[in-house]
């Protein structure tokens, strides 16, 4: 009973901070220090978070660095996002090499606290009991859960994502997962006012669900929003991103697929199938979700 109580007074907490448009948008003062503070406090601590002390002619050079700095943000819940992920880094350095420096983060499972760094194994036990999936995905769109849960996560791990993306210099932030929208963009939006007279630092959402997807992935704040399908379109548009920042591309694919192969005798024979035999592929999520070994064998 106790339980109970606490838990819908929390709720009728988060409820004040509610927003319609289904998203909290708390200030950074409550829970952290201001962005400047963090610039200062990362120049001058070891904390696990800071880059390495840079020279003095690093540092007069640091507006002239020939290497643009990309940031994109993941969680490895299923393969798709890493997969997504890679795919834009070897696209990006195989069409333009040496003129990028593209980091992949883990953000939730490297720098979140628990129990939030625990993403990726709870989604493994999830995948493999639909009942709590519905459930937990349930939890994430209703109004008040959402709130009350953005609000936990806001208090565990807010400072640490600060000090994280703050540390990796970012000129360009994309996110290639829907929980990597809400605190991340409101620190990069937070950089943003202090990097005068650097250009700003653009933030792009690539949506990596095809047919459907979570309203989390869609944050109206974002400089551009790239969707797989016009399924997925018209969900971000129903979301609230201007039509104009909703881009229509499919999903991003590595360059092994998109550059020319052998020819189709050649890779049966590396492969050892059968010429004479027709071969049907199947796949499935990264981690086997929809029972594959069923459908090839039964």
């Amino acid at each position: 009973q106790k339980l109970i109580t606490m838990f819908w007074t929390w709720t009728i907490i988060a409820c004040i901070f509610y927003i319609p448009t289904y998203s909290i948008r708390l200030p950074t003062t409550i829970f952290c220090p201001s962005i400047k503070e963090a610039h200062v406090a990362l120049s001058n601590t070891n904390t696990k978070a800071c880059v390495s002390h840079e020279s003095i002619l690093n540092k007069l050079l640091v507006f002239r660095r020939p290497k643009k700095r990309i940031l994109i943000l993941m969680s490895d819940t299923g393969g798709g996002h890493r997969a997504s992920a890679q795919a834009l880094q070897q696209a990006i350095n195989e069409q333009y090499p040496k003129r990028f420096e593209v980091d992949v983060m883990d953000i939730w499972t490297s720098h979140a606290n628990w129990p939030y760094n625990q993403f990726v194994p709870v989604y493994r036990f999830l995948a493999k009991h639909p009942i709590l999936w519905r459930a937990f995905y349930a939890y994430g769109l209703f109004p008040p859960t959402k709130v009350l849960q953005e609000l936990f996560a806001w208090r565990s791990s807010y400072q640490s994502f600060q000090n994280v993306i703050i540390s990796a210099k970012p000129d360009l932030v994309v996110s290639v997962h829907p929980l990597c929208q809400l605190m991340p963009l409101t620190i990069v939006r937070e950089m943003n006012k202090y990097r005068a007279p650097k250009a700003k630092i653009p933030f792009i959402t690539v949506v990596t669900d095809l047919g459907g997807a979570h309203c989390t992935w869609f944050d109206k704040r974002v400089d551009a929003c790239f969707v797989p399908s016009e399924a997925v379109r018209q969900l971000a548009i129903k979301n609230g991103i201007d039509r104009s920042k909703v881009i229509l591309r499919g999903l991003p694919v590595r360059p092994s697929f998109w550059k020319p192969s052998s020819p189709k005798s050649v890779i049966r024979k590396q492969l050892g199938l059968d010429q004479n035999r027709k071969t049907v592929l199947l796949m499935g999520g990264g981690d086997g979700v929809g029972g594959i070994e069923n459908i090839a064998t039964q």
